[in-house]
């Protein structure tokens, strides 16, 4: 027991620190997949078709008594796949979102930010289409 005393001591100790610190940070994530697939009949014949689309958002946020720092990032991509041709792209999203603040004033409590955003335009496409 006495050769287990300082381990047991430090691990006390450890855990107070962590759990007696506040936590200024913190993150998040969430990603969807899914697909819908057809079949149909003409007088043609028969076509099918698969549409595929996958998404992820993901933020990380900072936060302090006088400086704050947002972020976010949403992705999404989709594709049509038939049979007989090249995938075509349905949807193509990249967007991300950068803002620090400051404090300026304590009361009325007022701050200053700049947002910085990026995004991509959704155009029609075909998968190892050369422009």
């Amino acid at each position: 027991m006495k050769k287990n005393l300082p381990v047991l001591v430090f691990m006390l100790i450890f855990q107070f620190v962590i759990y007696a610190q506040e936590s200024n940070f913190n993150f998040g994530s969430k990603i969807n997949f899914g697909g819908t697939f057809n079949s149909f009949s003409t007088a043609d014949g028969e076509d099918a078709n698969l549409e595929l689309l996958f998404s992820f958002f993901g933020n990380a946020n900072y936060e302090s008594s006088n400086f704050n720092f947002d972020s976010d990032i949403f992705i999404q991509y989709g594709q049509l796949v038939r049979k007989n041709s090249l995938p075509q792209k349905t949807q193509d999203q990249l967007i991300f979102n950068l803002t620090p603040s400051f404090r300026i004033y304590n009361t009325p409590s007022i701050r200053l930010f700049w947002q910085a955003k990026g995004e991509t335009q959704l155009r029609k496409g075909y998968i190892d289409e050369q422009e």
